[in-house]
């Protein structure tokens, strides 16, 4: 799970690859949402 500074949570891909994300750090997040819940399909760290 991945929760925005706003609370919006994002529920991981079991594939997903961790690119070394800290708390703070900016994403960009890809999504789709199912079942009223975001499922994120991409995120990638914004410099």
């Amino acid at each position: 799970m991945l929760t925005l500074r706003n609370g919006t949570a994002y529920q991981l891909p079991p594939n997903f690859k961790d690119p070394g994300l800290k708390a703070g750090e900016k994403v960009k997040i890809a999504y789709d949402t199912v079942n009223k819940k975001h499922e994120a399909t991409a995120v990638t760290l914004v410099q």
